[in-house]
């Protein structure tokens, strides 16, 4: 610890990241500065914060319009309508033109040499798919005014079904890849590396990995704080770990036919059924555990990320508030207005690589920029204050070193060009 005797001890305080960000890098302007008109009621000017929270409310946004994308998507695949003429309705999102092992499947149609999706397959596909965003979106309104408590039980419930279906997609991988029998044979060799793919791998990732913001949330429950930085370190590498496995175990597998949203290659899984036998009831189980964990996940996850968000933006524009309403029923809309907005972005685009490429953008800010900047920042601030030992303390390890945050830095925006340059050819460009 520091000579001073300060002890930097983390009690039952919380600091959000954005308070932290208003703490340590805000700038103190007087009445005849420029940007007086944008200081807060302390007298601080902090553009920063702006920008994080401003990314946040985007992430979040982009978050919900994928959430809303994947609901509808594998509901699609998952539920039939009823219709007279019912076509294979379990690969209505498979790419056809991605599967080069065999011939055009069900729904695609040899066109030019290449195989497409037959157009009255099409037309069901999204008729589904609108019709399910719908059914999501009533059940978001509603959603919109259950207290937050009620999804503790259904977030412990959620973490197990998720191990359980990631276990279950690994296992049923690798096994068909040694037996490659009946209509379930697989690639069984890791698809050639594209460049290109980097920007979907980096922003999947982020995505995936970005916890950032709930850390002084998890930090103050714990009863030893100064073991949060080996937590994190745990948890982060575990994940990792998942998502690489599981990665590797797809790739390999399916080969360049894998779905972008990776649930969905299980909709045809016969547990190496030979063509024309009926499919084991454990087979139909597996791909059914596997492909409808995604509906209640995401269904789950819209309303926890939509509710404290039209939270913050009541706070952030005080000028919201109605004579006419009540600052509680001014927030219900607020929290109605914030659910249909993704929901509404999901009718006109439901690719999951598109929306996930835009969204990981706005993940760099809090994964890579806000804690190397608070790092730097906080740094020398209680250098300045308490003196050269108070560099160091009970939170910190060898990543914390200003040369390794810098490093990381540098190196976060070098990535960032040129993931974002790949998704703006990719999708704006092209």
């Amino acid at each position: 610890f520091p000579s001073t005797g300060h002890r930097f001890k983390i009690r039952q305080r919380k600091f959000e990241m954005t308070e932290l960000c208003g703490i340590f890098l805000g700038m103190k302007v007087s009445d005849e500065s420029m940007w007086a008109r944008f200081r807060d009621s302390n007298g601080i000017f902090n553009p920063y914060r702006s920008f994080v929270e401003l990314s946040l409310i985007l992430f979040i946004f982009g978050s919900s319009w994928l959430y809303a994308s994947v609901f509808a998507s594998t509901l699609s695949s998952l539920v039939p309508l009823p219709v007279s003429d019912l076509p294979d309705y379990s690969s209505c999102w498979h790419e056809c033109d991605a599967k080069n092992i065999k011939q055009c499947d069900s729904g695609c149609v040899v066109v030019g040499g290449t195989c497409q999706k037959d157009e009255s397959m099409l037309g069901y596909c999204w008729d589904s798919y609108w019709i399910f965003l719908g059914l999501f979106a009533v059940v978001q309104v509603f959603l919109c005014t259950v207290n937050l408590d009620s999804f503790k039980t259904i977030q412990v419930i959620m973490s197990v079904s998720a191990f359980s279906s990631i276990c279950i997609m690994v296992t049923t991988c690798v096994v068909a890849s040694n037996i490659d029998s009946g209509e379930d044979k697989g690639y069984n060799q890791i698809p050639e590396f594209k460049f290109s793919g980097l920007m979907n791998i980096i922003t999947a990732g982020l995505f995936a990995q970005m916890c950032h913001e709930g850390v002084p949330s998890l930090v103050v429950l714990m009863k030893d704080k100064k073991q949060a930085k080996n937590v994190l370190g745990a948890a982060l590498s575990y994940t990792t770990m998942i998502c690489v496995v599981l990665s590797f175990a797809t790739s390999f597998y399916f080969g360049p036919r894998t779905n972008p949203m990776i649930t969905l290659n299980w909709s045809t899984y016969t547990g190496g059924t030979a063509e024309g036998e009926p499919v084991p009831i454990w087979a139909q189980a597996a791909s059914f555990i596997v492909m409808i964990f995604p509906v209640f996940s995401v269904t789950a996850a819209f309303s926890l990320q939509i509710i404290p968000l039209a939270e913050t933006v009541f706070c952030m524009l005080p000028k919201l508030k109605s004579p006419w309403l009540s600052d509680e029923q001014m927030k219900l809309l607020l929290r109605i207005a914030w659910s249909l907005a993704p929901i509404l972005c999901a009718i006109f685009e439901r690719k999951i690589t598109t929306i996930l490429d835009f969204v990981g953008l706005f993940a760099f800010v809090m994964v890579f920029y806000t804690p190397c900047v608070l790092q730097l920042a906080a740094r020398r601030q209680c250098v300045q204050r308490f003196g050269p030992e108070a560099a160091t303390t009970p939170y910190s390890n060898c990543l914390s070193h200003p040369a390794v945050v810098w490093t990381v830095f540098v190196l976060a925006t070098i990535l960032l060009v040129v993931v974002a340059g790949q998704v703006i050819h990719a999708n704006l460009l092209q």
